[in-house]
C-alpha cells in the first residue's frame, strides 16, 4: 500500500514538473518563478494585500513601499494604482471623508442662507461663487511658512505706502518644480498620476490642465471595476490643489478676522482721507487706487510666461473643472455633496464662456469685496470734494475730469468678469 501511495505521489510530482516546464517555456527566459507561484514576501497578491492592510491601519509609508513593489510586478493593475492614489492622498494629510463632510455642511448652510437671505455667498466667506465655496471650506489646508515661501514671494511695498503693514504674496507659476517643492501638492500630483489612466476619458476631455494630455495621461485599456473610487479620488485630489492655491491667492496673515490681505488693502483705501489738500486730495486717491490695482495684478496674474506652466489662478480653475467632471462621472452621488461646487462652476462657465473668460470671472469673484469697497470710496471722496457730500450735485465737468475718469477706469478693471447683477459702479461714473 505504501509503495502504491509513493508511486501515485511521484506521478503527481512528475506531472506538476511537466506543467511548470510548459508554463516557463511559454513565458520566456526573463520570467521570475517567484512572481508566478509566489513567495509570501514577493508575490503580487501578497504585496497588494499587505499594502492594503498597512493603509487600513494608517501606516502609509509601509503601504506605499509595499504597493510600489506590487505595481512593479503589474503596473497596469487597476487595484494597486488606485490604492497608491489613496495612499498619496493620505500622505498629503488629506482625509477625503472629512473634506466630504465639510462640503455637505457647507451645502446645508448655503441652502439655509439662500432661503432666509435671498441667496448669499457661501458661509464664512467674503466672496461668492467658486471662490466663496473654497473659502467656506475653512482651514482644511494649513500651509506653513516654508510652503508659503515655496508657493509665493512677498510683494515689495514702499515703506510710506498705506499698505506697508499689509503684506501680499505674489504666487509663483505652477509647473513640475513647484508641485515637487510643496509636499501636499507633490502627494496630490502623485495620486493624480497613478489614477489618471483609469478615469473615464470624459473627465479629462477638454481639460486645460497640462497633465491631462494624451501623452501625459495615457488611458489604460481593459475592464474597470473601481471607477467610483477613481473618480472620487480624482475629485478630492484636485479639490485639495484648488484649496492650496486659493490659500496663496487670498493670503491672510491672521489679522482682521482672517480677512484676505488683498481685501484688507481695499479697506485701508476705504478708511483713508483724500478730501483735503493736506492729505493729497484726489491726486493722492488716484495714486493709491493705482497701487491697489497693481497689487491685484501682482496676485491674480493670468499669464504664466512659461510653456507647460499655468498661473495659480488658472490652476485653481483647472482643478475645480476637474472636480465637477469627476462628480458628473459618479452615478448616484448625493447633491448634498456636490451641488455647491457644481452650481458655482456652472455659473462661472455661463458668465465667462471660454476658459480665458472663466479665469477673469474667477478673479472677479476673488476681488468682489475689493471692487465694492473701491466703488463706495470713489463716490464718498468725489461727492464730498465736488458735491458737498451729495453725488447729485457733482458737476458734469468734475465727472469728466482726468482724475475721476481714471478712478472710474480702475473700478471697471477691478470688476471685469464679475456677473452683471453684482456690479455696482460708482454713481459718479455713470
Amino acid at each position: 500500500m505504501w509503495k502504491c501511495l509513493d508511486f501515485r505521489a511521484s506521478r503527481r510530482l512528475v506531472a506538476g514538473v511537466v506543467v511548470l516546464i510548459g508554463l516557463l517555456a511559454g513565458c520566456g527566459s526573463g520570467t521570475n518563478v517567484n512572481q508566478i507561484w509566489g513567495k509570501d514576501d514577493d508575490a503580487y497578491d501578497s504585496l497588494y494585500l499587505r499594502a492594503r492592510a498597512a493603509y487600513d491601519r494608517g501606516d502609509f509609508a509601509d503601504a506605499k513601499s509595499l504597493a510600489e513593489r506590487a505595481r512593479n510586478i503589474n503596473s497596469r493593475n487597476e487595484d494597486v494604482n488606485i490604492l497608491l492614489g489613496y495612499i498619496h492622498l493620505s500622505l498629503g494629510g488629506i482625509d477625503p471623508f472629512i473634506l466630504a463632510r465639510r462640503l455637505v455642511e457647507n451645502n446645508s448652510s448655503t441652502t439655509a442662507a439662500a432661503l432666509t437671505q435671498g441667496g448669499a455667498a457661501a458661509s464664512g466667506s467674503s466672496s461668492s461663487g467658486v471662490s466663496g465655496t473654497l473659502q467656506s471650506l475653512g482651514k482644511i489646508i494649513s500651509l506653513g511658512s516654508t510652503d508659503l515661501d515655496a508657493l509665493s514671494s512677498l510683494v515689495e511695498t514702499p515703506a510710506d505706502s498705506i499698505f506697508a503693514t499689509i503684506p501680499l504674496r505674489r504666487p509663483k507659476i505652477v509647473n513640475a518644480s513647484l508641485r515637487e517643492a510643496v509636499p501636499v501638492l507633490r502627494e496630490m500630483n502623485n495620486a493624480i498620476r497613478y489614477i489618471c489612466g483609469f478615469v473615464d476619458p470624459k473627465v479629462t476631455e477638454g481639460s486645460a490642465d497640462p497633465r491631462d494630455t494624451a501623452e501625459n495621461c495615457p488611458q489604460i485599456t481593459g475592464s474597470r471595476e473601481q471607477t467610483y473610487k477613481a473618480h472620487f479620488l480624482w475629485a478630492f485630489a484636485h479639490l485639495t490643489e484648488a484649496l492650496v492655491f486659493q490659500s496663496v491667492l487670498l493670503y491672510s496673515d491672521g489679522n482682521q478676522n482672517n480677512m484676505p490681505n488683498i481685501e484688507q488693502r481695499s479697506k485701508a483705501v476705504s478708511s483713508g482721507n483724500f478730501t483735503t489738500d493736506a492729505s493729497g486730495g484726489i491726486t493722492k486717491f488716484v495714486s493709491t487706487v493705482d497701487e491697489l490695482q497693481e497689487s491685484v495684478d501682482a496676485v491674480f496674474a493670468s499669464e504664466a510666461g512659461e510653456a507647460g506652466a499655468v498661473t495659480q489662478l488658472s490652476a485653481t480653475l483647472n482643478a475645480m473643472d476637474s472636480v465637477t467632471k469627476a462628480f458628473s462621472a459618479l452615478p448616484g452621488i448625493p447633491d448634498s455633496l456636490t451641488s455647491q461646487i457644481t452650481k458655482s462652476m456652472d455659473s462661472l462657465r455661463t458668465i465667462g464662456g471660454e476658459t480665458a473668460g472663466q479665469t477673469r470671472a474667477l478673479r472677479a469673484q476673488m476681488t468682489e469685496k475689493l471692487s465694492q469697497n473701491v466703488a463706495t470710496k470713489i463716490d464718498a471722496t468725489v461727492c464730498a470734494k465736488f458735491g458737498g457730500g451729495n453725488c447729485a450735485n457733482v458737476p458734469a465737468e468734475a465727472k469728466a475730469s482726468a482724475e475721476v475718469q481714471e478712478l472710474c477706469s480702475s473700478y471697471t478693471t477691478l470688476a471685469n468678469g464679475l456677473e452683471a447683477s453684482k456690479k455696482k459702479p460708482p454713481q459718479v461714473c455713470s
